[in-house]
């Protein structure tokens, strides 16, 4: 479809960053292209990263961000707390009277979980469509992937209990009542998983399934500045959460590191467990070569990828996995968990290896492989690159999202 009209667009999201998580990340990019493609954008979101907004570059004349929740800290999940949901809703309900009038918004595309409540309320308001984006569904893991998911939110066993019900219940009402045209989706795993909740109901009718990108500009300007270095180093990016199942790759370099004295494991990202993950890798004697970062700046982060053999990922739930197009861009090969997404993403033996969980054996002789062999991890690497060029480029993917804008006002 040739796009004919410039839209202003309402994002709602959580932090806005290009840091924070790959969600808030995919929305913060959504914010810059459509910018640079001269559209205008709203933002609203419970706290915004300075540094990030800065990194919109010359766009950022086109996109307003509004804070609601500044004193929110960011634990490495998406908050939980009450009081803070609450007040994203009715803060964002007085800005719709107070900053934002009808004729400002053509369009309203919501992140998960909370602010689709607020989507939905602005499209009854307003009478502008909604557009929902959900990344992952997590009531298809059941009831105790749940219960996991609040304990490590700060929930005691009881209202972990009580918590997950509720979850299973709000993702139902989501995607069933809540007022939107539209659903996009990263991958055909989380698509199979919203029919699942809807039962087939209307799931091919407004269910748009669009890919993940990255920032290639900023990147590039990095690629360039760092260049490309194959260290013995394993990389893993993400939030340091249960189903992300980092303790399985503590475990496994344990055994990687004894067959190679060079080989590092370097986690970035925060989460929960990282007091643990810690103590873990200390009880193994390996401390000296698990290094945790914590949340690292873009530059920091970009820096480590340059320098990478691999990155890795062995989660056991993912909407999409954007830390493989990541690892592309930068030309380095990945490891991958057997699970949809991720095996429908990465071609095993050719751009990565996908394996099983349960054969950690086969996991310790392919890292060793590419630890060992520079040269290979270079051309799988190079074979990443070329598909992160030609379907998931911004150039490629935005384009998607604005026909399916244009697609949905155009009904209106």
């Amino acid at each position: 479809m040739v796009i004919t009209m410039k839209f202003n667009v309402l994002y709602l999201t959580n932090i806005f960053s290009d840091t924070a998580g790959g969600s808030e990340y995919v929305f913060w990019l959504y914010a810059k292209y459509m910018a640079k493609k001269g559209h205008n954008v709203y933002v609203i979101c419970y706290k915004h990263d300075k540094d990030s907004t800065t990194r919109l570059g010359n766009t950022y004349g086109r996109v307003q961000v509004i804070e609601l929740v500044p004193e929110l800290k960011h634990k490495g999940i998406l908050s939980q707390d009450l009081p803070s949901n609450l007040k994203y809703l009715l803060k964002g309900f007085e800005k719709l009277r107070d900053v934002l009038r009808p004729n400002d918004i053509d369009l309203i595309h919501s992140n998960t979980y909370i602010p689709p409540i607020l989507g939905g309320l602005f499209r009854l308001s307003l009478g502008k469509p909604h557009i929902v984006t959900v990344h992952d569904i997590g009531t298809v893991m059941g009831l105790n992937f749940l219960r996991k998911w609040f304990i490590e939110g700060g929930s005691n066993a009881v209202s972990s209990y009580v918590k997950s019900f509720m979850g299973i219940a709000y993702e139902a009402f989501m995607l069933r009542n809540l007022p939107f045209d539209a659903l996009i989706v990263p991958s055909l795993q989380t698509k199979r998983d919203v029919c699942t909740i809807l039962k087939a109901r209307h799931c091919d009718e407004n269910t748009y399934i669009v890919p993940n990108t990255i920032d290639i500009d900023i990147y590039e300007k990095y690629k360039r500045l760092y260049n490309i270095y194959y260290d013995p180093c394993l990389l893993y990016i993400g939030r340091l959460v249960f189903y992300k199942n980092i303790h399985t790759l503590v475990k496994v370099f344990h055994r990687v590191v004894k067959e190679n004295k060079e080989a590092r494991l370097v986690i970035v990202g925060k989460g929960p467990l990282e007091h643990t993950l810690r103590f873990y890798a200390k009880r193994l004697g390996i401390d000296n070569k698990v290094m945790f970062l914590g949340q690292v700046d873009q530059e920091e982060k970009l820096k480590l990828l340059s320098r990478c053999i691999a990155t890795i990922n062995l989660s056991i739930f993912e909407g999409f996995g954007m830390t493989v197009l990541e690892s592309w861009y930068f030309e380095k090969p990945v490891i991958v968990s057997d699970i949809s997404p991720l095996n429908e993403l990465v071609e095993n033996n050719v751009d990565g290896y996908v394996v099983e969980l349960r054969n950690q054996n086969k996991l310790i002789e392919l890292a060793l492989r590419l630890l060992d062999d520079p040269k290979l991890a270079q051309k799988m690497g190079f074979k990443g690159l070329y598909k992160v060029l030609k379907y998931y480029s911004p150039e490629v993917v935005v384009p998607q999202l604005e026909s399916i804008y244009q697609s949905i006002i155009s009904c209106q």
